[in-house]
């Protein structure tokens, strides 16, 4: 039997409860994909920049293994390693502030809130 998460199977089998679904789940897939494309392109801008700038061409060549010397060695030594450890802390520190978020159950940064963060009384008390 598949997994319903305490769902009746009734309720699952109506169409509009499944296309609600299907749309989230697509939702999720695009969003991640999103985010998946951004880091790869974030990470080849990375590398590809710096006080030397070194070509597309050449960064192809150091990641297929073919002679690009002297910039491979500025990539596999000093870019790829600050690209990898910066993508590696980013994704690091966003999952512990989610996780907690999630401890602490904070009402302001829920994604269910429905009221603005600042309203005019508290930007105007906060000097803003």
């Amino acid at each position: 039997m598949p997994d319903t998460n305490g769902v009746p199977m009734a309720v699952l089998t109506e169409p509009s409860v499944l296309t609600l679904l299907r749309a989230r789940e697509r939702a999720t897939i695009v969003r991640v994909t999103i985010g998946v494309v951004l880091v790869v392109a974030v990470g080849l801008l990375g590398l590809l920049g710096g006080a030397e700038p070194i070509s597309l061409d050449t960064v192809h060549k150091v990641l297929t293994g073919q002679d690009a010397r002297p910039d491979g060695y500025i990539l596999t030594s000093v870019r790829a390693p600050r690209v990898l450890l910066g993508i590696t802390l980013g994704w690091a520190l966003g999952l512990g502030g989610s996780i907690v978020q999630q401890m602490l159950r904070n009402p302001l940064a829920s994604h269910k809130r429905k009221k603005p963060l600042t309203t005019f009384k508290t930007s105007k008390n906060s000097g803003t």
